[in-house]
């Protein structure tokens, strides 16, 4: 049958044979009354090419196919008034098909949008909206701009205005998402940054947590191991730490770092009702953000030379600096709080992760007392568009530091053996990826996957 839209959404989604292979993806939404749904009834071999679902109340009328064939063979003249139409929505599908191609292949849905505009430029008017959209697109405080336009040419433009409007709409599904996130990001800052004086750290990091879990329900994600946690809290969570997408940097330069808000929120404040605490590299003196932001959710910090000159002028010695940080640190765990600690000491991409260890975090552990466990957490894909990929977690198997160096051991044990844990930590990334990899292959990719179960993967 061949349907007219007479009022609602109808989104059409093309369905693969095999969706375990290449997982459905929808490429047009339908919301302008008189549209045609179903034009295969016209076309040999009669056969549906895609899937139509309704995103809300539909009102559709309903043509039998063979019988307007029928007709259209009968009046030569409508026959030929039918076909014309069949080709114009064919053409139509087409290019909105191609633009979307274009976008899932090079991942920027702009470049997709340009070309269509590019291909309609000389029908369009020259004071078109449309003209402006791409330059809207390329900054994110003009996104919101663009989106809005579009919104009001899909009713108010002209014809080809209003399907072109509604392609973009489609394309910019994402930009709209990423967009939803980074408003997100930017709340949760000022909720931190300008937070009373009088707030505790302790509660400023558990509202951070909680609207962070908040955020991260807008992407897709996977998280496997949660049964490996421990009981109670108290212990050390290590991780790798992986780069941050551009989308998301402030224009101050600041970017909150999603791989450790996600292990915090959604899988330790999850767990335990408390946010962690983390150990991050002291800021240097251009950051000032990053410092405001640190230092109100009572973080601990790490020095450089680099960074510190001052303290270095004073007369500090790293012994010093490691003697603070092992009180500081070793105080935060007899009170009961977890610490996130990413050993590399920097961030990378998610195929190059984890670089090489740093042994701080596995000396804490081997010299606090009651000696606590390390739980490895490794994470795949925050480096990359949030709203165009499967995010990742797996919590592995905890263990202390006594059971890897039992009795009194050297720096050149202690080195010899993080390196050992980097090397097995690279295999637990690469399984992270894969698994990652394999929840957005399947049917339900699109959205939240959570999934608790051990990792079974044996400590090196």
């Amino acid at each position: 049958a061949v349907h007219l839209l007479v009022s609602g959404h109808i989104r059409l989604s093309y369905v693969p044979g095999d969706p375990q292979q290449v997982p459905a993806f929808d490429y047009q939404t339908i919301i302008e009354p008189g549209r045609v749904i179903g034009w295969s009834a016209f076309v040999r071999p009669y056969r549906y090419r895609a899937g139509a679902f309704a995103d809300s109340a539909v009102r559709t009328v309903a043509f039998d196919g063979p019988t307007l064939l029928a007709v259209a063979r009968e009046h030569m003249q409508l026959g030929a008034s039918m076909m014309r139409q069949v080709l114009h929505l064919l053409g139509g599908r087409l290019r909105e098909t191609r633009m979307r191609l274009v976008a899932r292949r090079y991942d920027d849905e702009v470049i997709a949008i340009r070309a269509l505009i590019d291909q309609n430029a000389e029908e369009l008017s020259v004071d078109s909206p449309l003209h402006k959209l791409p330059l809207f697109l390329a900054n994110r405080v003009t996104v919101p701009d663009a989106i809005t336009a579009m919104q009001l040419l899909a009713v108010e433009g002209d014809e080809l205005e209003r399907s072109l409007a509604a392609s973009c709409l489609d394309l910019m599904a994402n930009i709209t998402r990423e967009l939803t996130i980074f408003r997100g990001l930017q709340r949760i800052y000022q909720h931190v940054a300008t937070a009373e004086p009088a707030a505790s750290p302790e509660r400023l990091r558990t509202r951070c947590a909680a609207e962070f879990a908040e955020l991260f329900e807008h992407t897709t994600y996977v998280i496997s191991g949660m049964a490996n946690l421990p009981d109670s809290p108290g212990h050390i969570f290590v991780m790798n730490h992986l780069t941050n997408d551009d989308a998301n940097k402030f224009p101050s330069g600041f970017r909150l770092t999603m791989d450790t808000h996600f292990v915090s929120s959604m899988i330790l404040y999850h767990k335990y009702g408390r946010a962690p605490i983390r150990v991050i590299r002291k800021s240097s003196r251009e950051e000032y953000g990053h410092q405001m932001y640190y230092d109100r959710l009572g973080y601990i910090y790490v020095y450089r030379a680099d960074i510190d000159p001052v303290d270095i002028a004073d007369g500090s010695t790293s012994e010093a600096r490691r003697a603070a940080f092992m009180g500081e640190a070793g105080g935060h765990l007899r009170r009961g709080d977890n610490l996130v600690v990413c050993p590399e000491g920097d961030c990378t991409t998610t195929e190059a992760s984890p670089m090489p260890f740093k042994s701080g975090a596995f000396r804490l552990a081997a010299l606090s007392q009651p000696e606590p466990l390390i739980v490895p957490v490794s994470v795949a894909n925050f480096d990359k568009r949030l709203t165009a990929n499967t995010l990742a977690a797996v919590v592995h198997e905890p263990f202390r530091m006594s059971q890897q160096l039992p009795g009194a051991f050297s720096d050149q044990d202690l080195f010899a053996w993080t390196d050992q844990f980097q090397r097995t930590f690279a295999d637990w990334v690469d399984q992270t990826r894969k698994l990652a990899a394999e929840a957005a292959r399947s049917p339900v990719a699109g959205l939240h996957v959570p999934v608790a179960a051990e990792s079974g993967i044996p400590l090196a």
